[in-house]
């Protein structure tokens, strides 16, 4: 929904620029690279692109933030933790408590992966401990080109640490402290407009019209 959004906010000729507000502690890799590429399409449709962080933008949220052109944080919001990490989980004890039988075939190497009733072969987890790593060095070298920073300067504010908006700043993490407002500011003068100049702020996903809600409510009802 965030990259289709983005995309959608890029592509209309109403916007001159685009506000990300992120309040988020992160999650899929995936999902931060895919909306991390939409901002990136968005600055070259000649978008500017500022992400306004709230309480959180950590992990994945601060991997998308990493895109924009400026990034404006409150003093407290909590920022970084550029990190990963996986879980695989490994079930059989649970089951064989609720006496509950596995039995399973497996072909290919690493095939265990998504067999949490086993733990991981030394070869597995060797696989998805260098999967981890990758993913890492990736997300060292989006911030890195975000932030105009090089790889071993953004390695040592990450390592999956969490800091404040204030410390962020200091770390170059973040351009500017401030709310909603500032980045609106900041928007206003990447596109040549006076900071004090008045401006419309669409949102995106746009609010479903009264027309599209009645029609929603009409089509989720069931006739007796």
């Amino acid at each position: 929904p965030v990259a289709r959004a983005l995309i959608a906010a890029a592509e209309d000729p109403d916007s001159a620029a685009i506000i990300l507000r992120i309040d988020s502690p992160g999650g899929s890799a995936l999902a931060s690279e895919i909306s991390w590429r939409a901002i990136g399409r968005a600055k070259e449709a000649g978008k500017p692109v500022i992400a306004s962080m709230s309480d959180v933008a950590a992990s994945g949220g601060y991997y998308v933030a990493s895109a924009a052109d400026v990034i404006v944080a409150d003093p407290g919001t909590l920022t970084g933790s550029i990190g990963v990490f996986a879980i695989r989980p490994v079930l059989g004890g649970v089951f064989a408590k609720l006496d509950i039988g596995i039995e399973s075939v497996t072909r290919g190497r690493h095939a265990d992966f998504l067999l949490s009733s086993e733990k991981l072969s030394p070869a597995a987890l060797a696989r998805l401990q260098t999967s981890v790593s990758d993913t890492y060095q990736l997300f060292l070298s989006r911030v890195a080109d975000g932030r105009n920073m090089n790889i071993d300067a953004v390695n040592a504010v990450g390592q999956g640490r969490v800091w404040t908006g204030a410390q962020a700043l200091e770390a170059g993490l973040v351009d500017e402290l401030g709310g909603i407002y500032t980045a609106a500011r900041r928007a206003k003068v990447a596109i040549g407009l006076d900071p004090e100049t008045d401006v419309f702020l669409v949102p995106y996903p746009r609010p479903a019209t009264l027309q599209e809600q009645i029609f929603d409510a009409l089509s989720g009802t069931t006739a007796a």
